[in-house]
Formats: C-alpha cells, structure tokens, sequence
C-alpha cells in the first residue's frame, strides 16, 4: 500500500478522490428543536399518534413562530421507516433537493396560510338556554328582548 503522498507522486489517484465528494442530505432526528430554534430545518414531520402527547404538542406552535412549514402524518412507524427505525415522533427535513423543493412547496402550505381560520373563534351563535337567559335579562332591563345581545 502506498501513503498519500506516493499516490500523488506516482501519478495514481485514491478510489476516494476519484469521486467528487457532496455533502449527503439528511433527514434529522433527536435534535428537532434546536434545529427549529435556529432556523435551520427546512419542513417538521410530526407524527399524530405519539405515547406522550406532551412530547410533541409544543411544536406546531413552535415551528408557527419560527416559520417553519410543518406537516402532522399518520403513524409514527411511517416515520420510522425514513430513517431505518422502528418509530419516530418527530423528523426534520434539514435540505431537500431542488427537485423536492417544488413539491414540498405544493403540497406543503405556508404556515400562515390559515392563521386567520384558525384565530377565528366561533360563529356568534348561542344555544338555547344563553338565548333564554338573555332575553330575560333583556325582560328585567326593560329592553327589547328579540334584540338582546351578550355582553
């Protein structure tokens, strides 16, 4: 066996150097939320039916915040499967392929997407028994009672 300088003396290159080295993608697991705290994840998968649900309720909140897309799938054993596990709860897409790009742009929505939806908080309507009990508020007020409104 040669040394490396012999190989390049010789003329010879290593089977190492004969391929252009790239940094290989990831798929991360263990440290999600360091990754999302810094900005550095690309896309979260969580999964939906995690043992402890307290592991894992804090990271759609998190990644809004942050403005990270997120994705809550079905099984963690799903997840699992992509990084050659029994089961994972949570997985970090770190960088994707620019062929990937587009789809997770596609089929992944903005965060922000339907942050309006989900601040809107009911519809204004009363059951029965609050529309009852208004109107004999509204009865004892000497207001009209059809226009009786919460207060």
């Amino acid at each position: 066996m040669f040394s490396r300088p012999e190989y390049s003396a010789l003329g010879m290159t290593s089977v190492a150097s004969e391929y252009e080295t790239k940094k290989p993608l990831f798929v991360k697991h263990g440290h999600i939320v360091t990754l999302i705290e810094a900005k550095e994840a690309a896309m979260v998968v969580i999964a939906h039916d995690v043992d402890l649900i307290e592991l894992v309720i804090f990271l759609p909140v998190l990644c809004r915040k942050m403005g990270i897309s997120y994705v809550i799938v079905k099984g963690k054993a799903l997840l699992g499967t992509v990084i050659h596990q029994k089961t994972a709860a949570v997985v970090a897409l770190q960088e994707v392929k620019s062929e990937g790009q587009r789809e997770i742009a596609t089929s992944v929505s903005n965060p922000n997407n339907y942050e309006e939806q989900r601040r809107q908080r009911g519809g204004g309507l009363c059951g029965h028994k609050s529309t009852q009990k208004l109107r004999k508020r509204a009865k004892t007020a000497g207001q009209n009672a059809n226009t009786a409104s919460i207060d």
